[in-house]
C-alpha cells in the first residue's frame, strides 16, 4: 500500500481509509498491529469517541505508533461477515488483530477517559 489514504490527521489518531486485508498488509510490512473501528453510522457513542477521544494527540501518539487504525461500519453488507466473525454485537467495539488477522483482544463500549482507553489497550498489549 503506497501511501494510504487516511480519513483523519495528526496530532491525533490518524485512520486509514483502506480494507481490512490492506491494513493488515501494512501492519506485517511496519510490525505492528491492526486496530478496527467497528461502528455504524447511527451510533451516538462512536461519533462521540471519533470527535472528542480519537483527535486528542495522547491518544494519537499511542495508536499510531502500534497500530495500523481502520473504520468499518457494521452495518455496511462488505463488513457484515467480518463483524459477525469476531462477534461485534455494541458499538463502537474496537478489535485488535495481529498482521496475520488473529484477534489479539478487543474493548467493547465507549471510553470518554483517554488514559483509560489506553489503559486498556496497554493491558491487551501487555504493557502494564
Amino acid at each position: 500500500v503506497p501511501s494510504a489514504p487516511v480519513l483523519t490527521s495528526e496530532p491525533g489518531t490518524v485512520f486509514y481509509d483502506i480494507t481490512i486485508e490492506e491494513a493488515l498488509e501494512k501492519a506485517a510490512k511496519e510490525g505492528k498491529m491492526v486496530l478496527v473501528d467497528c461502528h455504524t453510522s447511527s451510533c451516538g457513542p462512536c461519533q462521540k469517541m471519533e470527535e472528542k477521544v480519537f483527535p486528542q494527540e495522547a491518544c494519537g501518539e499511542y495508536i499510531n505508533q502500534r497500530f495500523v487504525p481502520i473504520m468499518i461500519d457494521c452495518e455496511e453488507e462488505r463488513h457484515a461477515e467480518f463483524c459477525k466473525k469476531n462477534n461485534v454485537q455494541i458499538y463502537p467495539t474496537y478489535l485488535i488483530l495481529t498482521p496475520e488477522g488473529k484477534k489479539e483482544g478487543e474493548i467493547i463500549g465507549a471510553k470518554f477517559d483517554v488514559d483509560k482507553f489506553l489503559d486498556l489497550f496497554r493491558t491487551i498489549m501487555h504493557e502494564n
